[in-house]
């Protein structure tokens, strides 16, 4: 029988995922349609085990085809002008400590006459496309090269970030500074159109895409501050099994611990389609490290003649939720234990989302309040404002009093009735987490590192929701 090749696959772009950092995900940044896919297929080229960029080479023909365009010398003088504009252009990256950073993608470009093009990510993008093992999105190649639109293209990445949460609610000025359109659109309804409905219609339409979204806008006053975006998992399509015979594989899986990249690849190797790996590793209810395992032990069997189909088999014992043959109870316990951490984790990072959505409607309620409190505000009530003015610096109020009385006709005379009207509702922390306490029953705490950020810490018991 002929041997498995676990090898990566010989072709231009192996791999079908792309990893990318969160705070890549995030940056701000403005780069053309053609300009997007440059930078994936660079991105596709890296492995895993990296520990340096390489200097990644994009076949202007390949090229071509995925694009599906006709002409190669086109755009071969094409390219020379888009990725010289792209080593002009500069991506603005938040750090993990808050800092910003500010550099070009690419440093290096060859454009050789065989139709090869060799291009060099900057070294200051290793934090973010090699090696990582935490905070960072996974992009499906297919659905994403196959999008027409920087801003849908970048709307797929915002919302995979978030996917496995179902929601995320970004501030309109956010989304503009992370797409870098500047004011580019003045008019909101301009942006809605232009940008988020044409996203919107675009990944809905898109076979490949596996998600699209709904929206509702979240204003403050009249104004839309920000949209919650809703995302929308399409139907998965079931997908036959290849029935091709592998054979026997010569290689084992070392024993080692293992990502969910390197176990995706591992799956990969072996022959499973990128239409059955992410339902798999979705699907599969034990601990994700049990798998490369599964596989050993598939490969075992193989060698031993007792498989006909080691792809097959292995999509099988994966898909039947399998646990390593010989698992002592008390690795079964560990790998339960394992899955129950994991689901709640996942618990409290939904539990976090809804708290971040029930802040905003804090926000919006309050503000609402304190308007109606102002627009009552009479002049029997203006020996009290005195009072409280008089608490601040003289320069702060200045004109607001004038021989001891109030001036209502000063310019920020609503403004200083807010303020005034915002000390008689509960103080602003405590008051959203007694809010949170009464309308869910959980107790959370302001988070140690971002200011204005609430986070969960458990449900109440039932004499604490009394108290409450």
């Amino acid at each position: 029988m002929k041997s498995t090749n676990l090898s990566t696959p010989q072709s231009p772009y192996p791999r079908k995922r792309i990893v990318k950092s969160n705070a890549f995900v995030n940056a701000q940044y403005q780069l053309t349609p053609t300009q997007m896919k440059i930078i994936y297929l660079m991105a596709l080229q890296i492995k895993p085990d990296d520990k340096d960029f390489q200097p990644y080479r994009l076949s202007v023909n390949e090229f071509r085809k995925e694009l599906g365009q006709d002409n190669n010398q086109a755009l071969y003088t094409r390219l020379v002008e888009i990725v010289g504009d792209m080593m002009k252009k500069v991506i603005m990256v938040q750090n993990e400590e808050g800092e910003i950073e500010q550099f070009p993608l690419i440093t290096f470009s060859k454009h050789k006459l065989d139709g090869q093009i060799e291009i060099r990510f900057v070294p200051e993008l290793r934090s973010s496309l090699l090696n990582i093992k935490e905070r960072f999105t996974i992009l499906d190649y297919n659905a994403i090269f196959s999008l027409k639109h920087t801003a849908t293209m970048r709307f797929y990445e915002f919302l995979a970030e978030y996917r496995k949460l179902k929601t995320r609610t970004m501030e309109v000025a956010e989304i503009k500074k992370k797409l870098d359109i500047g004011s580019k659109y003045k008019s909101y309804n301009m942006f809605k159109k232009r940008i988020i409905e044409s996203a919107l219609t675009e990944l809905k339409e898109n076979d490949r895409a596996e998600f699209y979204f709904d929206y509702r806008e979240i204003k403050k006053g009249r104004k839309v501050n920000a949209i919650r975006f809703n995302i929308i998992e399409k139907k998965k399509e079931k997908n036959s099994i290849s029935v091709s015979n592998k054979g026997t594989s010569t290689r084992t899986v070392n024993e080692k611990e293992y990502n969910e990249e390197e176990i995706y690849l591992l799956l990969e190797k072996v022959g499973l389609t990128d239409h059955q790996i992410p339902s798999l590793l979705s699907d599969y209810k034990h601990d994700l490290s049990n798998i490369p395992l599964l596989i050993e032990g598939a490969i075992k069997r193989d060698k031993e003649g007792k498989v006909n189909n080691l792809t097959a088999y292995i999509h099988r014992v994966i898909a039947s939720n399998s646990l390593p043959p010989k698992q002592s109870s008390y690795a079964v316990e560990k790998s339960e234990k394992q899955l129950v951490d994991k689901q709640k984790a996942e618990d409290i990072r939904n539990k976090n989302a809804v708290i971040a959505s029930l802040l905003t409607n804090y926000d919006e309620s309050r503000k609402e309040i304190i308007e109606g409190k102002v627009k009552e505000f009479s002049e029997d009530r203006y020996e009290e404002l005195v009072e409280y003015l008089k608490k601040m610096p003289a320069f702060y109020h200045e004109g607001m009093i004038m021989n001891g009385k109030i001036y209502p006709n000063h310019s920020k005379f609503n403004h200083f009735v807010s303020l005034f009207c915002n000390t008689e509702l509960p103080e602003y922390k405590e008051g959203f987490i007694d809010h949170i306490k009464h309308i869910k029953g959980w107790e959370i705490k302001e988070d140690e590192n971002i200011s204005n950020r609430f986070v969960y810490v458990s449900n109440l018991t039932s004499v604490d929701k009394e108290i409450a």
